[in-house]
Parts: C-alpha cells; sequence; structure tokens
C-alpha cells in the first residue's frame, strides 16, 4: 500500500478504511527510497543495528524517541512527526481491536460522569 501524505491533524489511515499506514511504511517510501537511500546506510548513519532498522521499515518494530531524533535531524523534519506517525498507527490499531461492548460501556460512564458534574 503507498504511503499516505500527512498533513497537520491529518490521521495515517486512508479514509477508505484500509489498515493504517505504519511508519516504517512512510519512512521507506517517501524517504528512502526518494533519496536513494539503503536501510544499512541509514542504520550506519544513525549508529543503530540495521536489523533494528529493518524490522522498523517492516512494521514489526515501534519508533522509540531516541530514533525519532535521529530521523529528524537526519531528514530535516521533526521528532513529532515520527512520534506521531507512531501515535496515529497506534490509536488505529486499538480502534480496531476495541469491541462494541467495550465502547458502549465507556459511553455510558462518560454519560454518567456528566450527569453528576450537573447536580
Amino acid at each position: 500500500m503507498p504511503a499516505t501524505p500527512l498533513t497537520s491533524g491529518a490521521p495515517v489511515t486512508e479514509i477508505s478504511g484500509s489498515a493504517p499506514t505504519y511508519p516504517g511504511e512512510v519512512l521507506e517510501a517517501e524517504f528512502l527510497i526518494p533519496h536513494d537511500l539503503s536501510r544499512a546506510r541509514l542504520a550506519r548513519a544513525m549508529g543503530l543495528p540495521y536489523g533494528r532498522l529493518t524490522r522498523l521499515t517492516q512494521g514489526r518494530t515501534r519508533i522509540s524517541g531516541e530514533t525519532a531524533l535521529l530521523l529528524a535531524r537526519i531528514f530535516q523534519t521533526t521528532p513529532e512527526f515520527w512520534l506521531n506517525l507512531q501515535a496515529h498507527y497506534d490509536l488505529a490499531r486499538a480502534q480496531a481491536q476495541l469491541t462494541g461492548a467495550q465502547v458502549a460501556r465507556a459511553k455510558a460512564f462518560g454519560t454518567q460522569l456528566q450527569r453528576s458534574r450537573q447536580l
């Protein structure tokens, strides 16, 4: 799946309901490929093990604060850009795993709290 371009506040997932885009996919499609940069070369430049960077681009590991800082310095972005990619991905996955019963229970409790504040 091609990476979804990000705008301020835009979700990482496409409106069509497709699977969320993991941060490593954005790294690969929007940064490595356009710069003709290999994972090995980037890993060396970052001082990270090649396997860690490969797992990141395959969606098998998360972007850490350290990785976000390094990627931001290399690609002239911000650490928040990378961490927001991770947060959006994590939230989309969590949303997909919530059951209807969990959502209903949370909504009911929230309504109950709001009513108790009005008394």
